[in-house]
């Protein structure tokens, strides 16, 4: 295994270009943990093989598991094609988990938690957004000063960002009436989850936003 750096590991593996069938090189990060493994996660770099021969880039997607000790989490994506992988379970030192299969995704989760949010409540927002735009999906790409919570359409042609507020934010946490994020018993919140979220608040509040 090569050292990144004091406490980052990776290793090699060869890659085939979906283009022009090449094989090359690329690193693998297994495990990545605290503030600069964050920081590698959020910037992408190391999901994106580029070939040496047609200089094309593509994602690239494999199994990884990120830890912070510090917030009491961990986050472990498991390629779907990965049926023999067996999830990581918490112990003492985390309080609650997220498994993902796409890279994308477990990015999505990074960013949610880093800014303080519950990903429970931004997959209700993601989908109503969706019903009022009529486009989708939408992703968690960031947050304002002020609480306004930033979602972008990840398909479409012409990046499409639609900014809710955040009285809209504390809506959904308050009729949802989930457990505080740390003692939640969930481990995959996708769009799956927040539509069955969306329509348990539906039925039990009659809020008008929820419509």
């Amino acid at each position: 295994m090569n050292s990144f750096s004091e406490d980052i590991f990776c290793y090699p593996v060869k890659m085939e270009c979906p283009y022009c069938y090449h094989s090359g090189p690329i690193q693998i990060y297994p495990e990545l943990s605290g503030w600069t493994g964050r920081k590698l996660i959020l910037d992408g770099k190391i999901f994106v093989y580029r070939c040496r021969t047609c200089h094309r880039s593509f994602a690239v997607n494999y199994h990884l598991i990120y830890t912070d000790e510090a917030h009491g989490f961990f986050l472990e994506n498991i390629p779907e094609e990965q049926t023999d992988t067996e999830p990581m379970e918490r112990d003492g030192v985390f309080s609650f988990c997220r498994y993902t299969e796409e890279i994308s995704r477990l990015q999505e989760k990074l960013l949610i938690f880093s800014h303080g949010r519950d990903d429970r409540v931004i997959e209700v927002l993601k989908i109503r957004v969706s019903q009022r735009t009529g486009k989708g999906p939408f992703h968690y790409s960031g947050s304002l000063k002020d609480g306004t919570i930033i979602l972008q359409n990840s398909t479409a042609a012409f990046r499409t960002e639609v900014y809710v507020p955040s009285w809209e934010y504390e809506t959904v946490l308050r009729l949802s009436k989930l457990d505080d994020l740390r003692a939640g018993k969930e481990t995959w919140v996708d769009e799956a989850y927040g539509r069955a979220l969306l329509a348990r608040i539906r039925k039990k509040s009659g809020y008008p936003f929820i419509t």
